[in-house]
Parts: C-alpha cells; sequence; structure tokens
C-alpha cells in the first residue's frame, strides 16, 4: 500500500489507489465470512473507505457542508447486522466516532414499490448488472410499518433515543434489523419509490 500511495503527491490519486486496494481487502472479507467463526463484529473494507472518503472532502473543502449518499446500512450510526451473530462496523459509525452530533444519518425508505439490485453477468459491463426488484411487504415491526402514509413523511428520530420503537429498516431489497432510533436521526419513508434506470 505504501508503494501504490508513494507514487502520486496528489491526495485524490492516492486516495484513489487506496480504493483498489479496500475492494480487494472486501472481497477476501466477503470469502472469509463463509468460513467458520466469523468475528462478532468485522471490518468491512468499504465502509472504511466510504469513511476515508469523507475525511479526504473534508480537508479539500473544510467550510462546506457534505451530503453522502448511501444505503440506509452504510449510513446508520450503530453497526449493521450482516447475517446473524455478525455485524459490521458501517461508514455511519465511523463518522459518528469522529463528528457526535455533527454527522446526520437521514434514512430514506418506502412502504411498497420496487429498487435496485445487482448480480453477475459475465456479458454485462464490468461484470454486473443493475436490475430491479419488488420490495416485500413492510415488516410490522419495522419504520416503514410504523410510518405509512399516503404521503412522504419526515420524522425526527432523536427525542426518542433510548425508548422501544420500530426495530428494523430497509437496506436494499433486504430488512436489516437495528434499533432505528439509536441508528437514524431522521426517517424519510415514502408511500412507493421504484428506481430510475438510465440507458
Amino acid at each position: 500500500m505504501l508503494q501504490v500511495e508513494a507514487r502520486s503527491a496528489d491526495p485524490v490519486a492516492r486516495h484513489l489507489a487506496l480504493g483498489v486496494l479496500r475492494l480487494d481487502e472486501q472481497l477476501r472479507e466477503f470469502g472469509a465470512l463463509g468460513g467458520s467463526g466469523p468475528p462478532p463484529l468485522a471490518v468491512s473494507s468499504r465502509d472504511v473507505y466510504m469513511a476515508e472518503s469523507v475525511r479526504l472532502l473534508r480537508r479539500l473543502h473544510p467550510a462546506d457542508r457534505l451530503v453522502l449518499l448511501q444505503h440506509n446500512g452504510h449510513l446508520q450510526r450503530v453497526p449493521l447486522q450482516l447475517m446473524p451473530g455478525v455485524r459490521i462496523r458501517t461508514c455511519g459509525t465511523y463518522l459518528t466516532a469522529e463528528l457526535g452530533d455533527d454527522y446526520r444519518a437521514i434514512g430514506i425508505t418506502a412502504v411498497s414499490g420496487s429498487t435496485t439490485t445487482v448480480g453477475l453477468d459475465e456479458d454485462a459491463r464490468h461484470g454486473i448488472v443493475v436490475g430491479g426488484q419488488e420490495l416485500d411487504a413492510p415488516d410490522p415491526d419495522g419504520i416503514e410499518a410504523a410510518l405509512a402514509a399516503d404521503a412522504p413523511v419526515l420524522t425526527d428520530l432523536r427525542p426518542r433515543r433510548g425508548t422501544p420503537g420500530p426495530s428494523s429498516i430497509r437496506h436494499a431489497h433486504i430488512t436489516s434489523r437495528v434499533d432505528v432510533a439509536a441508528g437514524y436521526d431522521g426517517i424519510v419513508c415514502l408511500p412507493t419509490m421504484s428506481p430510475a434506470f438510465t440507458g
């Protein structure tokens, strides 16, 4: 890694080179999850790199506010349950530790509709094809069921921290178990959503 970073004095070029290494690390981590005894709190190099990207942007533009768009699970303030018994530190956990209340995690979800999904395809560009997938019915204990309405809803969850409440949120096409009020500062819940594909 040090050899790759030393080839350029440009911090953006170094960061992009680091991204290649983080991707390699992420693929190795996925492989390790299939082995015996994965750690209960795993590292996600992708989330580490997302947080590093924010750090770089803050150094380059210290006076600016940043808006970071990610799937809900990556931005939440608490670790993401990847599978039973395995949680990962999210980009949001790193940013929460560094920025405290200056970091705002606003989840976006929907009661119904469809979302994007990806799959492997040797004939597709970069070997990955992006498609659509219908959303399952909301989890009765989830934030989507709690906020279901005929119009978009924006709710501030900060006053609800530490009290029982919704215990899941959509993360792309899956439902992720999380104390929603602990994981997010606010939620935007749409009656329905669908991806916009460009050709």
